[in-house]
């Protein structure tokens, strides 16, 4: 397998396409499931990636979701206790991160603004704040296999996702057969089904273009939660 290792500088700009479903449910008083309603979602998103040096990288991304995520019930046949909400959603998220890549240890800051998706994923607006902290932990070797940790970072499921764990692989400076494969919190709330799984794998096909696909899986009470990626990243620059 033939690997090309980054040059000081190097821009990589990666374009994702993706889609899938998601649960919303309304709950009464007592913790009762009044309505669930599966519903879809899509979206386009860019990421910008770049190495000033050796140790240090700098992402940023920007993203648009459309979905029909929730319902909408009239005041008058509401039952008592519920939230009411016009479930279409078109919204942006955005957000950046500063990490640290050592040979053997990672570590990332950021921040990501979720627009409107955690009111549309069953949250109530007040309580979560759309711009929340973003971070990375990495354990392990940075261009072979390690433990992975992070949160409101680019995956499978949405533009962003909650809290992901597992073990990743190839995901360094250098280009190469690279992966990341655990389990997944969130976003979207869901306290009886919090925990899905996700794999990410992508792989040089040119010179400068990569291949990617992802998938993720969430059980939920009548449905599936899942979502599906492709993308492809061009590296610039020297």
């Amino acid at each position: 397998m033939t690997v090309s290792p980054d040059s000081t500088g190097r821009y990589r700009v990666t374009l994702r396409f993706g889609g899938g479903q998601l649960e919303s449910r309304r709950l009464d008083c007592s913790g009762n499931v009044v309505r669930a309603d599966a519903s879809t979602f899509s979206f386009g998103a860019v990421e910008v990636e770049t190495w000033p040096d050796d140790r240090l990288r700098i992402t940023g991304f920007a993203a648009v979701i459309r979905s029909g995520l929730g319902y909408a019930l009239p005041p008058s046949t509401a039952p008592v206790g519920t939230a009411t909400f016009d479930g279409r959603v078109n919204t942006m998220m955005a957000g950046g991160l500063v990490a640290y890549e050592g040979g053997i240890a990672g570590i990332g800051l950021g921040i990501s603004n979720m627009g409107r998706w955690i009111e549309a994923a069953g949250g109530e607006a007040d309580d979560v704040p759309p711009t929340l902290p973003a971070f990375y932990l990495r354990l392990g070797s940075r261009e072979g296999l390690h433990y992975r940790l992070d949160r409101l970072t680019p995956t499978a499921f949405v533009p962003v996702s909650g809290m992901r764990t597992g073990i990743a692989w190839g995901r360094g400076r250098e280009r190469r057969v690279s992966g990341f494969a655990g389990a997944s919190v969130g976003p979207a709330a869901d306290e009886a089904y919090p925990l899905g799984g996700f794999l990410e794998i992508s792989l040089p096909i040119t010179g400068r273009l990569d291949a990617a696909v992802a998938g993720a899986y969430r059980p939920s009470h009548t449905s599936t939660d899942w979502g599906l990626v492709v993308g492809g990243r061009i590296c610039l620059g020297r």
